[in-house]
């Protein structure tokens, strides 16, 4: 997920924003077709703003995905961790 341009921690999960353009939306849909079939218990949801805006891939879970996801993007990419923004 190296091309979102803002990660989230939310209260079960992280949420992802990425640019709208077709590419990104494709690939996106592609990421999360291959993620189900290894991650099962995780939930996907793909929101795209209105007037072009932002799409907004939320991954969420149960209890421990937050750390789960954050620990996954940290070993991808070396940054910290996300601050919990309190998001339900």
């Amino acid at each position: 997920m190296a091309m979102a341009s803002e990660r989230i921690a939310s209260g079960d999960g992280l949420r992802l924003r990425f640019m709208p353009d077709d590419a990104t939306l494709h690939r996106l849909t592609e990421i999360v077709l291959a993620e189900r079939q290894c991650l099962s218990q995780l939930r996907f949801t793909l929101e795209l703003e209105p007037n072009h805006g932002p799409a907004w891939l939320t991954i969420g879970g149960p209890p421990g995905t937050a750390d789960f996801l954050s620990g996954l993007m940290r070993d991808r990419d070396n940054t910290p961790a996300p601050p919990a923004s309190g998001m339900n």
